[in-house]
């Protein structure tokens, strides 16, 4: 065990909002929302149409985001002063790539074995 324990990473002590944030960035769709919001504040239409994603989807993952504090939105006036609301990232985000499942899985095995 002490050779493993040389080898893997330290463990963490990860909060609630942590996990959330984390399955947020490690979910495609939400992470192509906060990407799209860190090139320009985007209404629900533009990310609609700009990463091809049905309405509801992207009303799903902005509305997880603005939980977390991710995403917030200002209300401006459209066409024909309808108001709009324009999402943009609260603060910066930096987006971290999880390695594959199979590798977690193997790394997984090697610590249950020992």
């Amino acid at each position: 065990m002490e050779e493993l324990e040389r080898i893997l990473p330290v463990r963490y002590e990860l909060e609630k909002e942590d996990i959330e944030v984390a399955r947020v960035l490690s979910n495609d769709k939400g992470r192509a929302i906060i990407e799209q919001l860190a090139k320009k504040p985007c209404s629900y239409h533009e990310l609609s149409e700009e990463l091809g994603l049905p309405a509801p989807t992207i009303q799903y993952h902005i509305n997880r985001l603005m939980r977390l504090d991710i995403v917030e939105y200002e209300e401006v006036r459209g066409l024909r002063n309808q108001p709009t609301k324009m999402f943009r990232l609260s603060k910066p985000v930096g987006v971290v790539y999880v390695p594959d499942v199979r590798i977690r899985a193997k790394n997984r095995e090697i610590i249950e074995s020992h």
